[in-house]
């Protein structure tokens, strides 16, 4: 009896853990978790699994690593890896996130290693990114909504899936298959989406992680629409019809079409509270006793949170979301802040993407962002040095041979030579490059100081004489391989371990070849400017971890402050600019996305918002070098938003 009723419990359990994308063994049980199976141009992807240590007596040492097999081709991920610790009768939900590269393989299955022993998990993961293009140009707009408009709520008209005509798809619906309850703490996991949606009640039953996981994602450029009210976080900007206009009119990301440069949109019936505002960008803010009004518009960093009323039914509700996810669909521009450089250079290399396997390159991601003035090989120098080595091993060894009747030792002489000469090529290369790599960082920093809240854009380039063996990036960081379809790809071997940070593997930057990257970054951080006031003149300390080459500091009321060079802990008195004063309401992100070292400094106090201020840094205290050495050239802007108390009298 007793050996039946323990084969009546095995046998169902083997069986549950034999289904796809659940296994158990060595006492570990493995389960997948999908956020959404979603396909991206953008982002990055994550990969959830829960593990579940069922001894009560001994921990466990965990490896995932995907995908099981890996095809070898050019221009992908061969492996992503992550290893965890299970004590006795624990568990955790760990998830591996994939750069916006392709993951070669021809199915979807991992390995799951238990204290070194190894067994296939079938089904663990979905295909996302599959091409080069991966900064989301000319993509349709991906959207990620909560459980509860499942089952053909928030559905895609016929028009817009494209299934009625041959018309393009404007847009993808991806139906969350977890409540809020369980979704990914951490932003990197809805990078990809270019639209979250979600009811108000699912956003207060989410953990204030999934919350706060969803606000850094819009403080990146995300884009968040809520179906009622919600509290909104400090940093969150009440912005009117004009200043929404004319914000989108600057960003580059938003250039055309991605809420709606059409003033239509921006009417009494998108904005109803609009009627009697003034138009002030600090007139009403969350938390300040009037409360978000549903129907609105929040600025937070590059992205913002879209707050509409609740219709009285769900086909009202769907109408409504389904117009404002439409206005983002149709641009060319990616769809995440990216540096005006890059974006120039995507559209050299790749213009229309319908046609981009037809299209001409127009140079690459180094005639945009080069890094170092010349990569070039001494061709005519290494010409001579080979054509001295041909007529000295060859006719003047012979017959200086032959003169001294030593012709046996041409056994020996032609190797010496051959030997000679490949010193003196090797010895040229390093006189002309050295050994040392060179980094190049191009960073704007948006340091909101009420909520301690950081989110950097840039890019990364990497020339090195001698391979990096890895990069080592934050766990924060999002990093984007900017990579040339139409050239030979250079790399191989690429791996991402996240057992501690992300780390890169293998060969993402390979010797005497530039690579780039597009960063994006967003955390809480502590750095910060402190300003104090007295008698209407600011005093500050740097506190940003870097010194200050150049500083800019707006007030209250427009007033322009300044100083140059505060190294990092000192403390200045600024001056007043009285040939500067601000007067704009609204985030210019197109200048701050340039970031151009060129750019004339009499332009940067124009662009600043009344109680900001826009710092120019000797070093970037908030975007590692991921190889930790070499020569860096470092342009690096932190516009910081202060709070009240700080802004001035």
């Amino acid at each position: 009896m007793i050996r039946f009723f323990q084969i009546v419990c095995v046998v169902p359990l083997l069986a549950f853990s034999m289904l796809a994308g659940e296994l158990t063994f060595k006492n570990v049980h493995v389960r997948t978790r999908t956020l959404a199976d979603a396909e991206r141009s953008h982002g990055y992807a994550a990969h959830q699994f829960e593990l579940e240590n069922l001894s009560t007596t001994q921990g466990r040492t965990v490896t995932i690593e995907l995908p099981r097999e890996n095809f070898r081709s050019e221009s992908n991920i061969e492996i992503i890896r992550r290893t965890v610790t299970l004590g006795p009768k624990s568990r955790k939900v760990i998830s591996l996130y994939q750069p916006p590269l392709d993951i070669n393989s021809f199915n979807s299955d991992a390995n799951i290693i238990v204290d070194g022993t190894a067994r296939r998990l079938d089904d663990a993961f979905g295909v996302h990114v599959d091409e080069l293009v991966n900064l989301g140009n000319n993509k349709i707009t991906v959207v990620l909504a909560s459980r509860s408009w499942g089952g053909g709520t928030l559905a895609m008209p016929a028009s817009a899936a494209g299934s009625s005509s041959s018309a393009p798809a404007e847009f993808s619906v991806n139906i969350a298959e977890g409540p809020t309850s369980q979704w990914p703490r951490h932003w990197l996991a809805f990078s990809g989406f270019d639209v979250v949606v979600v009811r108000a009640k699912e956003w207060d039953a989410a953990p204030s992680e999934v919350q706060q996981a969803l606000l850094q994602y819009v403080r990146a450029g995300g884009r968040l629409f809520v179906l009622g009210k919600i509290t909104l976080p400090a940093d969150a900007r009440l912005q009117s019809a004009s200043q929404m206009t004319s914000r989108k009119k600057s960003e580059n990301i938003f250039r055309k079409n991605v809420v709606s440069l059409n003033e239509d949109h921006f009417n009494n019936e998108a904005f109803p509270h609009e009627e009697n505002a003034t138009g002030s960008e600090n007139q009403t803010q969350p938390g300040q006793g009037t409360g978000p009004v549903p129907g609105a518009a929040f600025a937070l960093g590059w992205g913002y949170i879209h707050l509409m009323d609740s219709p009285v039914n769900d086909e009202l509700a769907n109408t409504k979301m389904l117009a404002g996810i439409k206005t983002l669909s149709n641009h060319t521009d990616p769809r995440q802040p990216v540096l005006l450089s890059i974006v120039a250079a995507t559209t050299g290399l790749y213009g229309d993407y319908q046609f981009y396997y037809d299209h001409q390159n127009s140079g690459s991601y180094d005639s945009y962002f080069p890094i170092v003035e010349d990569s070039s090989v001494p061709v005519r120098l290494m010409i001579v040095i080979l054509i001295g080595f041909v007529v000295l091993a060859g006719p003047v060894n012979l017959v200086l041979l032959h003169k001294f009747k030593k012709r046996t030792w041409f056994l020996w002489t032609l190797p010496a030579i051959s030997i000679l000469t490949s010193a003196i090529v090797f010895g040229t290369v390093l006189l002309n490059e050295g050994f040392t790599p060179t980094v190049r960082r191009d960073v704007i920093t948006i340091l909101n100081q009420e909520t301690q809240q950081a989110t950097t854009v840039g890019a990364l380039g990497i020339y090195a004489p001698v391979a990096p063996g890895e990069l080592n990036f934050s766990a924060h960081t999002e990093v984007t391989p900017l990579l040339n379809y139409r050239g030979n790809d250079p790399g191989g071997n690429r791996g991402v371990d996240w057992t501690k940070g992300q780390r890169f593997t293998g060969k993402w930057v390979t010797s005497r070849v530039p690579a780039h990257f597009a960063l994006r970054k967003s955390e809480p951080r502590k750095e910060r400017l402190s300003v104090t006031w007295k008698g209407g003149t600011p005093t500050v300390v740097n506190s940003l971890g870097a010194d200050i080459l150049h500083l800019w500091l707006a007030d209250a009321r427009g007033n322009i402050f300044e100083a140059s060079i505060l190294h990092a802990g000192q403390r200045v008195e600024l001056q007043r600019s009285s040939e500067n004063q601000t007067v704009i309401n609204h985030l210019n992100t197109e200048f701050l996305l340039s970031t151009k070292i060129d750019t004339p400094e009499n332009n940067y106090p124009k662009n600043l918002v009344p109680g900001t201020y826009l710092a120019r840094m000797a070093g970037s205290p908030f975007m590692e070098n991921p190889i930790g050495r070499g020569q860096l050239k470092t342009h690096a802007v932190v516009y910081g938003v202060l709070k009240q108390s700080e802004a001035g009298p």
